[in-house]
């Protein structure tokens, strides 16, 4: 319990210390949070709802993060710096767009020459029959 000599303030808005200091809480939004790690809105929401993120509490519709339990978070993640790319953070996707990432991130980020002639002469003969056809 709080004694009356570790208030400081008055009625109705008092400030309340704790262990010598103050104890103040502070929050973020989920726009904050995204910005912050460069992540979209609706990840952050499903991050919280997944309870991938500590320290989220839904206030109506809306969540809201405890900045020092999200630091602790951050700072606690075993994470190398090639792991910290965006697009390697569990992020939330339609189906359509997760085959085109997993087509994407199975080929190197430079093809071979051979796979590149390979593409061109696929695309050529699909122009091609469109040109018949029309």
């Amino acid at each position: 319990m709080i004694s009356s000599a570790d208030r400081v303030g008055s009625a109705p808005s008092q400030t309340f210390r704790f262990g010598g200091g103050l104890s103040i809480v502070r929050w973020m939004s989920t726009r904050q949070l995204a910005e912050a790690l460069d992540v979209s809105d609706r990840t952050i929401r499903y991050w919280a709802v997944r309870g991938t993120i500590p320290g989220a509490i839904r206030i109506g519709r809306q969540f809201r993060f405890r900045l020092t339990e999200v630091e602790v978070w951050l700072d606690n993640m075993d994470v190398s710096h090639q792991q910290r790319k965006v697009h390697q953070w569990p992020t939330f996707t339609l189906e359509t767009d997760q085959k085109s990432i997993k087509r994407a991130s199975a080929s190197e980020a430079k093809p071979s020459v051979s796979q590149l002639d390979l593409d061109v002469q696929r695309l050529l003969k699909k122009r091609q029959t469109v040109l018949n056809k029309s």
